[in-house]
């Protein structure tokens, strides 16, 4: 009798305990923060062939909760501006992951030494990156600039930010077409 009671003592709470932190980990790493951390124990009842009843508890186990990197942003958009006027582009950065992660935003050009007849492929005069408070897909008084080129000024060409998990960043993209487009 004392090899079953001991069988059981040894190897049901650690199965239950097994399973159950499995489970918990699986479903809470999901929509948990980062660095939360999970206790769980293992309890047993069970009474011998003379009706005797036991009661084993486990050690607690403890499951720190990791970082999910993860972030989305929206397709490509477009807008039609004039020679000398402004495009404005709106995008949504979002911290898909289940902690706070930095970004960096970076401008880049590429079309300054290709030769076009007509000039539909020229560099911007310049490239502003907002941070849009506001959710209007334009630069207003008081919004973060984050990024701009020419490189000067907050940010330069690029800057990053930092995203708490599970939230978005609005960012309004203001571009000067040059007067020379077509």
């Amino acid at each position: 009798m004392t090899f079953k009671l001991k069988s059981i003592f040894k190897w049901a709470p650690m199965l239950l305990l097994g399973s159950a932190t499995c489970l918990s980990a699986q479903y809470a790493l999901a929509a948990t923060e980062a660095g939360t951390q999970i206790t769980n124990k293992a309890t047993v009842s069970y009474e011998d062939n003379l009706g005797v009843s036991y009661t084993a508890t486990s050690e607690d186990a403890i499951v720190t909760v990791a970082q999910i990197y993860s972030a989305t942003i929206e397709a490509d958009s477009e807008a039609n501006a004039s020679p000398g006027g402004f495009a404005y582009l709106q995008h949504t950065l979002t911290n898909t992951g289940n902690g706070a992660d930095t970004y960096t935003l970076t401008i880049a050009q590429n079309h300054t030494n290709e030769t076009n007849a007509d000039a539909t492929q020229l560099d911007a005069t310049s490239i502003k990156i907002y941070e849009d408070s506001n959710d209007d897909g334009l630069p207003s008084a008081g919004e973060t600039l984050l990024a701009q080129i020419p490189g000067t000024g907050p940010g330069a060409t690029n800057t990053s930010v930092t995203i708490p998990g599970g939230t978005a960043m609005k960012l309004a993209v203001q571009v000067q077409v040059p007067s020379t487009a077509i």
